[in-house]
């Protein structure tokens, strides 16, 4: 039993590590997205990266 559940804490330490890593993925990406949307914007309203 003492095995089992200390087999259940280091998964559950694994899945956290995980999540953290996914979760700091995700705001790279979100971040990333952001900056896409405003170099469209940009182009769209004819503004260069250096004017701004």
């Amino acid at each position: 039993m003492s095995s089992e559940l200390e087999s259940l804490k280091q998964r559950i330490t694994e899945l956290e590590a995980e999540n953290a890593e996914l979760r700091k993925e995700n705001t790279e990406i979100r971040d990333l997205r952001i900056k896409l949307s405003v170099s469209e914007l940009n182009l769209s309203v004819g503004i260069t990266s250096r004017e701004c």
